[in-house]
């Protein structure tokens, strides 16, 4: 995992209650090394990392097997923007909707939206 990151913080507490060895890397570019040269089993990280992993090198199989949070995300919009907040709150509703938004994330994340996000 990268260090400093959510997962280090829910995975140390873990670690101390089942017992795991916890390594950290300094950023993701180093994790996404170690994990494509074998010398990672498995990873804490973002679905996206992962999928760039499994793309890298194909014979490690790497793929999310678990989620440890779900974070929402957000557009920030300048007070006093009414409009333009409306119109962005009328796109995300109708595409969430309609599947589009899903598509879009699929496509450059390589995974859907989480399933909450959806509802």
């Amino acid at each position: 995992m990268t260090r400093g990151t959510t997962q280090d913080t829910e995975l140390t507490a873990m670690a101390a209650e089942k017992g795991f060895k916890v390594v950290r890397y300094d950023d993701d570019a180093t994790l996404v090394t170690a994990a494509v040269s074998g010398q990672a089993e498995m990873v804490a990280t973002s679905a996206t990392i992962v999928g760039q992993i499994a793309k890298r090198n194909p014979t490690l199989d790497f793929k999310p097997k678990f989620v440890i949070r779900t974070f929402d995300l957000a557009i920030g919009v300048r007070k006093g923007e009414p409009e333009l907040l409306g119109k962005l709150n009328e796109w995300v509703e109708a595409n969430l909707k309609n599947g589009k938004l899903n598509e879009i994330y699929t496509k450059f994340h390589g995974t859907s939206l989480p399933e909450k996000m959806l509802k």
